[in-house]
C-alpha cells in the first residue's frame, strides 16, 4: 500500500497536488477554481474497489472450481 501511494504522489503531485485524501483535494480544488484532475482523484477509490472486487471474485471461483 505504502509503494502505491508513493507512485500516486510521485506520479500525480506536481500536477495536482499529491493528496491521498480525495475529500481534501475537493474543498481546496473547487474554491480554487482549478477542477480538471478531480477526475484522477474522486473516482479512483470507487474504480479501484470495483476492480478489486472483480479480482477477489475471480479467484474465488476459480479457488471453488478446482475442488
Amino acid at each position: 500500500m505504502g509503494t502505491l501511494i508513493a507512485v500516486r504522489i510521485v506520479a500525480f503531485g506536481m500536477l495536482s497536488g499529491g493528496v491521498a485524501n480525495p475529500v481534501s483535494q475537493f474543498g481546496p480544488a473547487l474554491l480554487a477554481g482549478d477542477t480538471p484532475f478531480l477526475a484522477v482523484y474522486l473516482p479512483a477509490p470507487m474504480l479501484g474497489a470495483l476492480a478489486a472486487t472483480v479480482v477477489i471474485n475471480h479467484h474465488t471461483r476459480a479457488r471453488r472450481a478446482d475442488r
